[in-house]
């Protein structure tokens, strides 16, 4: 097994462990902040946010980049692994340079796992309103499908990409509301003229590899979104999402899925949010 095989089957393991928990990862909030490393203050992305956020520290750091600002590492402490891509170039057989990607990865460590460390003061706390504000912020500023609410269904519909939505009072909670608003929208950016992601374009049936992936997609991109303006996430986990979940993720042949989907829901995120990045 390739390191590459070994980081993608750690992580499926990893996200397995938290489903038959039955917690989806993607579905807890992120009290405090969403991870971010200490030193640079910029936010882990896609995977990692979600694998970081397990753990439950707002702010992470190397052993070095603790070391470096005066601080140690509890003795015993378990690092956890941040993953990114990296590229080598090899020859073919006729000649020509190819790109090949492959994973990589390294440690950090949560800050309650450090000691003599000088942390940043916490923010005043955001109001609901604000929250509030900053969900519509985001929704209005996407150029996306057509919105209508009413009926009891949320769904967006490729053929004419349209979201349906219920009123805000079908919904338990404002914070509800938003996530699955923000879920429809996720999955809009698969559509052939923005995103153009197979799970959207393509035809699949309920629980097969491609809609298990693209549903994996729109949960991550509401959580990304919901994280972004600070409106936590407290919908119920679906027995049956989790299940379909995890009979996705133990088919040998989709190890690949969880960090396709959450590179992919980090861009759709992007995507709504006019966000680019070079990465």
């Amino acid at each position: 097994m390739t390191l590459t095989d070994q980081i993608y089957s750690d992580v499926t393991d990893k996200i397995l462990k938290e489903l038959e928990s039955g917690t989806a990862p993607w579905r807890k909030t992120w009290s405090g902040g969403a991870p971010k490393n200490l030193v640079s203050g910029k936010n882990y992305r896609g995977i990692n946010a979600f694998l970081l956020a397990i753990q439950g520290d707002e702010y992470f750091l190397t052993y070095k980049q603790c070391q470096e600002l005066g601080g140690k590492v509890k003795a015993g402490s378990k690092g956890s692994r941040v993953i990114y891509w990296n590229t080598v170039e090899r020859e073919t057989d006729a000649g020509e340079l190819k790109t090949i990607p492959f994973l990589k990865y390294y440690t950090v460590f949560g800050a309650s796992q450090c000691e003599g460390l000088t942390l940043p003061e916490r923010g005043a706390k955001v109001s609901d309103e604000e929250k509030i504000e900053a969900a519509e912020t985001i929704i209005k500023g996407y150029f996306g499908p057509s919105v209508s609410f009413g009926g009891d269904r949320a769904f967006y519909r490729p053929s004419t990409d349209s979201v349906q939505m219920p009123e805000k009072t079908s919904f338990d909670s404002i914070g509800d509301f938003y996530t699955v608003f923000f879920h429809e929208l996720g999955h809009s950016t698969g559509h052939e003229r923005r995103l153009n992601r197979e799970g959207v374009t393509a035809v699949h049936n309920f629980g097969d590899a491609i809609y298990s992936k693209e549903e994996l997609v729109a949960e991550m991109t509401a959580a990304f979104l919901a994280g972004k303006c600070g409106i936590e996430n407290t919908m119920k986990n679906s027995a049956s999402y989790i299940d379909g979940w995890m009979r996705a993720l133990k088919d040998s042949k989709n190890s690949k899925l969880v960090i396709q989907a959450a590179a992919q829901a980090q861009k759709a995120a992007d995507f709504i949010l006019g966000t680019k990045f070079e990465d």
